[in-house]
């Protein structure tokens, strides 16, 4: 598998000063989120915290903490979103008290190496190979530290909850998507050192093959592997209008 750099990134370094009252985290991320937004426990390995049900609070706190490298390319994608289904669990949190609201989903099992996750011990040999490929060049993510999201919320809703993701923290965060498209499992006939990938912070000088991330949250339907050390935040589409809304008001 070739990987191809996305060098289409502009940076912003505007952003808007975080109010530290309330309660703080470390992880290593540190932010600070109201008092009466209280942690849950998701399920027994993976935990987040209620974040709110306010789209514009919402707004403020990914333009605060979020990845700004991510957030960027949402906004050069005129805020076209990357979506992951929640887990049944991680939707009882979203929906606590009849009340639709973003989630902080802290830690999360990395699960691309898992045979019950596609119910297929192929996936598994396939992603071990992925692994490989990408521990040998060096790439910063990979099936053992990485998610996949989708560009289509009806795919992500096969896997439960729509919900919009959004990487915290400027480290640790990385994205890498096919240059061929579509899914990166089921495969069809392709062996993985046939299909061309493309991340978001490798470099090969001079390739002009690079789309960029915020050409690939154009795709109708694609899937983007993400790593986020610190975490993300998940909102539920049903709040996508209003979240667009007041993202598109705000700087960053």
């Amino acid at each position: 598998m070739a990987f191809f750099d996305d060098t289409n990134h502009v940076s912003s370094e505007s952003r808007r000063d975080l109010i530290t009252t309330g309660v703080c985290f470390a992880s290593p991320l540190f932010y600070c989120i109201d008092s009466d937004q209280i942690p849950l426990a998701c399920a027994k390995d993976v935990s987040c915290i209620r974040l709110s049900s306010s789209p514009k609070i919402i707004a403020q706190f990914i333009t605060n903490v979020g990845n700004t490298k991510f957030l960027s390319s949402v906004r050069r994608s005129n805020y076209k979103f990357l979506y992951r289904g929640l887990s049944s669990d991680e939707v009882e949190a979203v929906a606590n008290n009849d009340e639709l609201a973003a989630i902080i989903i802290k830690e999360e099992p990395f699960d691309l190496l898992d045979s019950n996750t596609y119910n297929s011990t192929e996936s598994v040999i396939y992603f071990q190979d992925m692994e490989h490929e990408m521990t040998a060049m060096r790439m910063p993510l990979k099936p053992s530290n990485s998610h996949i999201g989708t560009t289509n919320p009806k795919d992500a809703a096969r896997w439960g909850q729509a919900a919009s993701i959004w990487p915290l923290g400027e480290e640790g965060v990385d994205f890498a998507w096919l240059a061929d498209g579509g899914s990166f499992w089921p495969t069809g006939e392709l062996h993985i050192k046939e299909r061309n990938g493309i991340t978001s912070s490798m470099k090969v000088p001079g390739d002009g093959k690079c789309d960029g991330l915020s050409e690939a949250l154009l795709e109708d339907s694609l899937e983007i592997m993400f790593r986020a050390d610190n975490g993300f935040v998940a909102v539920p589409d049903e709040l996508d209008k209003e979240l667009r809304k007041h993202l598109s008001e705000m700087r960053f």
